[in-house]
């Protein structure tokens, strides 16, 4: 991740694009997901994106990081 979040806005759109990472991939495929594909699906410009994620591979790494911490709770 290129920066960490800091307000709650800013938290709350980093979460809904790490959301729209696991949608896109399971619509489309780990091949065929696009960072254009996870913005529209989350609701935010490109720019947003790549504000805090330098790219795909870096979206997949946040989705893997929430979902072992979800199964370590």
């Amino acid at each position: 991740m290129r920066r960490k979040p800091q307000q709650l806005r800013s938290r709350e759109m980093v979460d809904r694009l790490i959301d729209a990472t696991g949608k896109v991939i399971v619509a489309r495929g780990l091949e065929y997901a696009t960072t254009n594909h996870i913005a529209e699906e989350a609701g935010v410009n490109i720019a947003s994106l790549y504000h805090y994620f330098g790219n795909k591979e870096e979206m997949i790494e946040a989705l893997q990081d929430r979902l072992t911490q979800d199964l370590l709770q």
